[in-house]
Formats: structure tokens, C-alpha cells, sequence
């Protein structure tokens, strides 16, 4: 038989179990702004000067990017800087003005200035592989002054 201690037991243990796993999920990126508000969510992209911030509470929030302090992501984003550079890793803040992209296999911790990030995550560009066939195009009016010049040009 269990004593009601055990059983006591196993309960604060299952609920400090159900509590970690639950914390892990609840993680999200932070995007802190100059007047010292701190924003939760998804970082989608930054593209021409805007964050956008998916978030559970208000939806999609777009940002201006000379309002953005800080930005902190949990995940691997696509960094693209001024310089045509492309440095992939988890984002964390650096020295004032600046972040600092995690490191990688293929290189060390990145320091960027805010000021030379061209994107982050931007949508990819749409390309249209295949080949196009344009054929001259002749209206009627063009095809009979076509016939009347050419048979001018065969009579002597």
C-alpha cells in the first residue's frame, strides 16, 4: 500500500516535470525598442527597414527597424548585410548598436552593426525557369499592304 507521503511525492514531481516541458515550449524571440519596450514572438524577416514580429497576442506587427534596440532569436535566422554577406546562426545583442549572430562549423561568433544589416529571412525572389517563344505578330491590314507592295515590287 502507498503511503499518502509518496503519493504526495509523485504528484510535485509530475507537476515539476509538466513545468519544465512546458517552459522549454513557451520560448520565443524578443525584439527590445528604443523606449525600452520588449516585444515576444517569431522574428519573420526585416526587410526594407521593417521587422516583422508574428506574435500570439496581436498577430503580425510590423516594426521600423531605427526603433529596434535589440533583437534576440531562439532559432537560426539568415542574416544579409549591406556587403552581400549571408551569416546564418541564432541572433543575440553585442556591444550598443550592434548583434551578435551565434557561431557556426564554418566560422566563428559574427559581431554586425544594426546599421549594415540589409535583411533578415527575407522571402526568396520568385524565378521563372523555362523558355518563352514570342512570334511576330502581323494584323490583317499590315498583311494586305504586305501583299500590295510585294506584288507592286514583281510587276515591271
Amino acid at each position: 500500500m502507498v503511503s499518502k507521503t509518496n503519493k504526495f511525492l509523485g504528484i510535485v514531481l509530475i507537476s515539476f516535470i509538466f513545468f519544465f516541458l512546458t517552459v522549454e515550449g513557451a520560448v520565443a524571440d524578443k525584439v527590445i525598442l528604443e523606449n525600452g519596450d520588449i516585444l515576444t514572438g517569431t522574428v519573420e524577416k526585416v526587410v526594407e527597414g521593417k521587422l516583422t514580429l508574428k506574435t500570439d497576442y496581436a498577430g503580425i506587427i510590423e516594426i521600423q527597424m531605427g526603433k529596434v534596440k535589440k533583437i534576440v532569436t531562439d532559432n537560426p535566422v539568415a542574416v544579409h548585410l549591406t556587403t552581400g554577406e549571408v551569416v546564418k546562426g541564432k541572433v543575440k545583442p553585442s556591444e550598443e548598436g550592434k548583434l551578435e549572430v551565434e557561431p557556426s562549423p564554418e566560422r566563428g561568433a559574427t559581431t554586425v552593426e544594426m546599421g549594415k544589416i540589409a535583411s533578415i529571412n527575407p522571402l526568396p525572389r520568385k524565378c521563372l525557369n523555362g523558355m518563352v517563344t514570342l512570334l511576330p505578330v502581323v494584323t490583317f491590314s499590315q498583311a494586305t499592304l504586305i501583299g500590295k507592295e510585294a506584288l507592286s515590287a514583281l510587276k515591271p
